[in-house]
């Protein structure tokens, strides 16, 4: 398969979905759960497209294509997020990227809006709770 599926330049910002898990502990796809009259994946994506992000889907699976969204395909599947994040890093060359996961069906326009404006001036920027958000300043490991 080919790394990018339709991932073309664009003017707005890059969010990509971490869907390419196991789900071992869930028992089945969590992407393809439904979740109030959609699908977690769609869910989450629908609230990004109202924030205007260009998005796509990080998988291994070949049933997240029925989205319609670009796929950054997992080289090595099913070994973590990290993983993931090598082959998204390789295949954009967007400047910053959101990421969230796949089970994250409460993410809203305005979070998903908030967040990406609480990560001006950090390399990354992790939402630890409900309460606190810590920027990281560098990714270059030491």
């Amino acid at each position: 398969m080919e790394p990018q599926n339709g991932l073309g330049a664009s003017t707005k910002p890059l969010a990509v979905i971490l869907a390419g898990g196991s789900s071992s502990r869930f028992g089945r796809d969590k992407a393809l759960v439904q979740y109030s009259n959609s699908t977690l994946l769609q869910a989450i994506a629908t609230a990004l497209e109202k924030t205007s992000f260009q998005i796509a889907i990080s998988t291994s699976h070949k049933e997240h294509l029925v989205f319609g969204y670009p796929v950054i395909w997992d080289r090595k599947p099913l070994l973590g997020p990290l993983y993931a994040l090598g082959d998204i890093l390789e295949n954009c060359r967007e400047p910053k990227i959101l990421l969230t996961a796949c089970d994250t069906p409460l993410l809203t326009p305005g979070l998903a809006g908030w967040l990406w404006g609480m990560s001006e001036g950090f390399d990354a920027t992790l939402l630890e709770d409900a309460c606190a958000v810590s920027g990281l300043s560098s990714l270059t490991a030491e």
